[in-house]
């Protein structure tokens, strides 16, 4: 087992925090951040997680000074960088010490080119036309990435995003740079790219503080963890006590696996059977199905161009997805999957399309009026002013199935843990609360054809969990479930088949089991593409 290694030699505290307490200001009566106290030493690599809302996200904003100069508050305690105090300071000082990788780049973006916006804060500084550019070589070699720059931002992947806002911070110069939930929406390849990456800071001797829930690509980088509950600090680990946590007791925690072999399923029934017994159908819906032929969703040919391209993106032919079941699309960043998952739902137009649905043709309009599709980025589609609202809206669809029951508000508010904030604004919430916002309301559409994009980014493993239970709730001879994601330990717990997407098109098609999953986890890390057979 590794042990813990040797700190920098300089082990004064890069960065300090002292009874921090804040309560924003929509939420007055309620401390996000309650008495949290601790240090991070130069060129340390601290890690904070926890369930979703339990604070993490929120400490770090008192780090980068996001607290209290953009989001409002009350704030109280004493924060320290670089041995000064932070107080009453504004963002552009903090941000010299400071810098920071968000979940979503996008939000930090200020130029519609590469090159540009790695070298954004060096140009607002002032840094020489020289210096800057010298920089930017350091940069472009240190983490590979050549191949990125002089490119529209508009035209990455979010792999390749994430790392233009890593070589931003890098630029930078900071000595502190923390991340927000880095890899929550990226595929298997550019999580271990953002791992090389830290590990490249790291010997560089810039100190990270990094707020995560997917841990297996951290274990062997940081030096210490918190685990966050309730706003305040309720555990704390070397990283020989954390990587010895082990699969029982990271479930206990709450917390996602550290050993990526526990991603794949034992039984592929054994996910099922229980909630779908649970919502009592599982009996009635196979005795309903078996006096008709299956319900299907044939494709012979989908194709879809982009404006002023000369060449189609998507090319997809003869599959058949099954109603009744749930059904996994997974595949490198860039690959197609959000585009097809659109033009299925109806949103896109296609080039060309010849879909049946129960071997009737179906156009694009019909499409649109049986399907209901959770964006990866949900702050597109909460429209209301509360969670309860929100839940309410979806349900714009009658279903027309003998063969489910409806879910009610309050089923999903509670199985979603969303009771508590059911009067807030969805906006207000977290990253992962937003997310169990967009898929409950998808869940009480009643929509024939559900797709989810990347559903579990930025979850924690709990509500992970919670939201494969209430997906597998909805089971039933009417209604497809397509589901869009890298997230093996999500997919484990809902997946009956796995379609894997390469460069438009289908490359495989097959039962999801445990075979499958680690052929596939490997296929996905891996720096080429692999056609599967």
């Amino acid at each position: 087992m590794p042990v813990d290694p040797p700190l920098a030699s300089d082990t004064s505290p890069a960065a300090e925090i002292k009874n921090i307490i804040f309560n924003y200001a929509a939420q007055s009566d309620v401390a996000v951040i309650n008495d949290v106290s601790f240090q991070v030493r130069k060129g340390e690599c601290v890690l904070l997680t926890g369930i979703s809302g339990c604070g993490k996200t929120s400490i770090v904003r008192t780090i980068n000074g996001l607290i209290p100069n953009y989001y409002e508050g009350k704030l109280s305690g004493e924060i320290r960088l670089l041995n000064e105090n932070s107080a009453g300071k504004p963002i552009y000082e903090i941000s010299k010490k400071v810098a920071t990788v968000f979940q979503n780049p996008k939000s930090q973006f200020f130029n519609l080119d590469t090159t540009s916006e790695i070298l954004f804060f060096l140009e607002n500084t002032g840094t020489p036309f020289e210096k800057m550019h010298e920089r930017l070589r350091f940069v472009s070699d240190f983490l590979d990435i050549e191949r990125l720059l002089d490119r529209n931002i508009f035209n990455l992947s979010g792999g390749e995003k994430q790392m233009i806002a890593i070589a931003s911070a890098l630029a930078s110069d900071t000595d502190i740079i923390v991340f927000d939930e880095p890899t929550s929406n990226l595929d298997l390849y550019y999580i271990e790219k953002i791992a090389d990456a830290l590990r490249l800071l790291k010997e560089a001797g810039k100190t990270l503080i990094i707020s995560e829930h997917r841990l297996y690509f951290l274990k062997d980088i940081i030096d210490r963890a918190f685990l966050i509950k309730d706003g305040k600090i309720a555990q704390s680990f070397t990283r020989k006590e954390f990587i010895n946590l082990g699969e029982k007791k990271c479930k206990e925690l709450l917390l996602r696996p550290l050993d990526t072999d526990f991603f794949v399923p034992e039984k592929t029934d054994e996910k099922k059977d229980a909630d779908f017994a649970a919502g009592g159908l599982q009996n009635q819906s196979a005795s309903k199905a078996s006096a008709g032929a299956p319900l299907s969703l044939n494709i012979e040919h989908l194709a879809y161009r982009f404006p002023k391209s000369k060449a189609d993106f998507l090319d997809i032919r003869n599959v058949r997805l099954d109603f009744g079941k749930i059904i996994a699309l997974t595949g490198k960043n860039g690959q197609g999957k959000s585009t097809f998952a659109q033009c299925l739902a109806g949103l896109l137009k296609p080039k060309r399309d010849s879909i049946f649905y129960g071997g009737k043709k179906i156009s694009t309009k019909k499409r649109l009026e049986l399907s209901y599709l959770v964006m990866q980025d949900v702050g597109y589609q909460l429209f209301t002013e509360s969670v309860a609202d929100e839940i309410e809206l979806g349900k714009n669809k009658e279903r027309s199935s003998e063969y489910s029951r409806t879910l009610t508000t309050d089923e999903i508010l509670q199985k979603m843990n969303l009771s508590e904030v059911k009067e807030r604004h969805p906006l207000s919430l977290s990253g992962g609360q937003k997310q169990r916002v967009s898929i409950g309301a998808a869940l009480a559409s009643g929509a024939n054809i559900i797709i989810m994009d990347e559903p579990t980014s930025g979850m924690d493993y709990f509500h992970m969990k919670e939201t494969a239970t209430l997906i597998n709730s909805i089971r039933s001879p009417e209604t497809l479930i397509l589901i869009i994601s890298h997230d093996f330990e999500f997919l484990s717990f809902v997946a009956d088949e796995v379609i894997l997407m390469e460069a438009g098109r289908l490359a495989s098609h097959k039962p999801f089991d445990k075979n499958e999953a680690r052929r596939l986890f490997t296929v996905l890390k891996s720096e080429t593409d692999t056609k599967l057979t």
